[in-house]
């Protein structure tokens, strides 16, 4: 018999971000009404490496939320930006204080504002050693760019990283619990299946899991779809929904819901990173509806497991107590919302962020589960 309603706990979006000032204020909302929980990025200007830091941005994230009338059950928390000028005492300090659950490990030069990343990981040891002993989850952009980002292709990068770094820091670290985040390859998913340590994770995202390389760059590139790592190829999207829908608790939603306005998107130097929040619920839906896991016995329990349970299960967080429902999309509705941004001065025109599943964009049909 076929469902016209899906309801689940309210989703965890493991890896989100909110950028800073009048950007944060105009996308937050939209993950604040789906979301309970929301892991803030710390790649921010300057880069998070002091507790205090911390606190003060998720405190402007919360103000930002209160616009939209579920945020009473929205709670952003903290990631600290793992480098050498962040000491191990004060890694300490913000973790026992719960400014920070975790610390993000990002590759120098390689995705929007890693410029102050580590040097090298041998030069974060210190601090390695030190989340492992209290632990602190530590959360992985898995990708090697080399000096300057030359050395290795973007398509290649993950499976670099798979191959040189993983191996080390599993050895190094054994007891250091990690979330290697947006994978976006067949060999990311087969890393973590065959990793027997339950100490590592993954997230993933929705454009990753619905899109392909062809996909975004058919008949030109879609700058919107222009994110880190690079969506792949019709294999590696496969390995993905196989791991969403298998039920495995090392899989969980990561949106990196990443917003860049119009001036930044639609320019010479196209930034990185793919906004995805208003709608990302209802393609993480489409991916299981593809499957027909909402006809099958557990499939529903599978949904909510990937989008509502593994991630805080994983980290050791409580279980957000409220639920959120989709309806099947009869009316074909689409993603319309705007997100613009006034000008401020004389003769500034307004900018505006652009959502990935716009229906102007073009990239996603209406998806066949709307958020009720």
């Amino acid at each position: 018999m076929a469902i016209d309603t899906i309801t689940i706990r309210r989703p965890a979006d493991m890896h989100c971000h909110f950028r800073q000032g009048e950007v944060m204020e105009l996308v937050t909302p939209a993950t604040a009404r789906t979301f309970g929980y929301a892991i803030a990025m710390p790649n921010t200007t300057p880069p998070i490496t002091t507790a205090k830091q911390c606190r003060d941005y998720l405190t402007q994230i919360r103000v930002a939320a209160t616009s939209n009338n579920d945020s009473i059950y929205f709670k952003p928390l903290g990631v600290a930006y793992i480098n050498e000028d962040l000491t191990p005492e004060e890694l300490r300090k913000g973790f026992r204080d719960g400014s920070w659950i975790a610390g993000k490990l990002y590759p120098k030069g390689g995705t929007t504002g890693s410029e102050h990343a580590a040097e090298s990981i041998r030069a974060i040891y210190p601090q390695l050693e030190e989340m492992q002993a209290l632990g602190m989850l530590l959360l992985i952009h898995g990708e090697v760019v080399g000096p300057e980002g030359r050395e290795y292709a973007r398509w290649d990068r993950e499976a670099v990283h798979a191959r040189e770094i993983m191996p080390a820091l599993r050895r190094d670290f054994p007891r250091l619990k990690m979330v290697r985040e947006h994978i976006s390859t067949k060999i990311a998913v087969e890393e973590v299946l065959a990793d027997e340590s339950g100490l590592v994770a993954a997230t993933i995202t929705p454009h990753h899991a619905l899109l392909t390389d062809a996909d975004v760059s058919r008949g030109g590139l879609f700058v919107d779809a222009n994110c880190l790592p690079v969506i792949k190829g019709p294999e590696d999207r496969s390995a993905l929904q196989q791991a969403m829908i298998s039920g495995d608790e090392r899989f969980f939603a990561g949106t990196d819901s990443a917003p860049h306005d119009t001036t930044k998107k639609y320019s010479r130097c196209c930034s990185f990173g793919a906004y995805v929040a208003p709608g990302a619920l209802e393609a993480y839906a489409a991916v299981f509806d593809l499957h027909g896991e909402f006809e099958k016995i557990g499939g529903i329990e599978r949904f909510e497991k990937f989008m509502s349970l593994n991630g805080p299960n994983f980290y050791g967080l409580p279980l957000i107590e409220s639920t959120v429902s989709l309806v099947r999309n009869e009316t074909r509705r689409t993603i319309q919302e705007r997100f613009v941004i006034p000008g401020q001065r004389i003769l500034q025109p307004q900018t505006e962020i652009i959502a990935l599943f716009h229906e102007e964009v073009g990239l996603v049909p209406p998806f066949p589960w709307i958020e009720q």
